[in-house]
Order: structure tokens, then sequence, then C-alpha cells
């Protein structure tokens, strides 16, 4: 049986929880630190992809 050390548990989350920081963070920057362009046309959250037919 494989055991794994709670410490290295721990340790692993909050590497990835500072990973996300790091790429949230990096997101935001390329917004231009700009919240209203992260603002949708009154969709809902999970409305990600459009798709304009004409």
């Amino acid at each position: 049986m494989i055991t794994i050390n709670k410490k290295f548990l721990v340790s692993v989350s909050l590497a990835f929880m500072f990973l996300g920081l790091i790429v949230g963070f990096v997101g935001f920057a390329m917004s231009g630190f700009s919240i209203q362009s992260y603002q949708l046309d009154e969709r809902h959250w999970y409305q990600l992809v459009n798709f304009y037919t004409e």
C-alpha cells in the first residue's frame, strides 16, 4: 500500500493555490487591470462561448 505524507499533501496543495493565484494575476494583468473587461453582456456565468451567425 502506498502511503503519502500529510505534510507533502499540504505543501502540494499550497503550491497549487499559489500557482493559481499567479495565473489569475497574470490574466488580470493581461486585461489591463480593468474589471470592466470581464463584464459580459448580461449573460449567465456559464455562457462562455458565443456562436454568431448571420
